[in-house]
């Protein structure tokens, strides 16, 4: 008799596993195959539950039937919910340590409105059919009960919007020693020497080192329309700038004309009369500089690529504003 309970307690409790179970399973192993290829691969087999993983996912899919921005930033902000419940699905998972490294930032992007906008405003002028293809994918394939396809389609746009983010970025052993050495080098190329010591006073910069990436990608398309458009991500990381140093006796003087940097930067249109203009006088060292960044970006030489993009800064508008470092420093 306890021979044939315990085995029918044994029975439950499979069953119940394999309820909760092969849809779910597909689903999630879809997504990690999308999104992280084979690193994704590996960590389906630490799978226990997943249901409200797979509950975002359903939801999602019916914001993305319904077509149109709004209801696909909200089918995306479902898809964030999603991911966010991965890192707990997994924390005692060996084989999902590598692809859970950038999870939370991924997680939190997903679940931003503004930044999705952004991202996928940004990213469809570049891969606009098969993010197109992966949200009919996903509706068609879910609906059909294809679970892993569907999976797979999600996974798909999750990699494009951000996961290739990460994986582009030369890798380091230590991230904050990447945008410490960019800034520095950033401020020596825009304003020489005496800003160095203003590096001391760096918290955070991780806004800056996300937009000088997009401003190298812009870069690497050529032409003026993307030239300017790189610019002006540029424009939006020495934004940053004035906050990282707001309480820095070292860096006192040296954003007194950063305002108008800045607005210089963001404005399109002065952008492309100051780049016309300089590039009359100054083009061959302003390409060699956007040349120069694009290749000491890449191969993770944050602060040579620092001074790269400085130095545009310098050709383009500090020159233009006076000597106004020299005469506060």
């Amino acid at each position: 008799m306890k021979t044939f309970a315990l085995f029918f307690a044994m029975l439950m409790t499979f069953s119940c596993v394999m309820a909760v179970n092969q849809d779910v399973v597909q689903t999630i192993e879809g997504v990690l195959v999308g999104a992280f290829a084979d690193h994704g691969v590996a960590a389906v087999k630490c799978i226990n539950d997943g249901e409200s993983t797979f509950e975002e996912i359903e939801e999602s899919v019916k914001e993305l039937a319904k077509g149109g921005v709004k209801n696909i930033v909200s089918g995306l902000s479902h898809i964030g919910k999603a991911l966010e419940q991965l890192p707990d699905e997994f924390k005692d998972c060996e084989a999902a340590t590598e692809i859970m490294q950038d999870f939370e930032y991924i997680a939190s992007e997903f679940k931003n409105p503004k930044e999705l906008v952004v991202h996928v405003g940004y990213e469809i002028l570049w891969y606009g059919r098969s993010i197109y293809k992966d949200i009919t994918g996903a509706v068609a394939n879910f609906q059909e009960g294809n679970f892993k396809d569907a999976g797979v389609n999600v996974g798909d746009i999750v990699h494009i919007l951000l996961v290739q983010k990460t994986l582009n970025r030369p890798q380091s052993a230590n991230p904050a020693v990447d945008v410490e050495q960019l800034v520095e080098g950033l401020l020596i190329g825009a304003f020489g020497d005496e800003a160095k010591s203003a590096v001391e006073c760096l918290e955070d910069g991780e806004e800056i080192i996300l937009d000088i990436e997009k401003a190298i990608k812009e870069f690497e398309q050529g032409g003026l329309t993307h030239i300017t458009q790189g610019l002006k991500f540029i424009g939006e990381a020495l934004e940053e700038l004035p906050k990282e140093f707001a309480e820095c006796e070292a860096a006192e003087g040296l954003f007194g004309e950063f305002e108008h940097i800045v607005a210089e930067f963001k404005n399109p249109t002065q952008l492309a009369v100051h780049f016309a203009k300089e590039i009359l006088w100054h083009g061959k060292t302003i390409t060699k500089d956007v040349k120069n960044a694009e290749t000491h970006f890449k191969a993770g030489e944050f602060e040579p690529a620092g001074e790269d993009i400085g130095a545009i800064v310098k050709i383009l508008l500090v020159d233009k504003v006076g000597t106004f470092i020299k005469n506060k420093f």
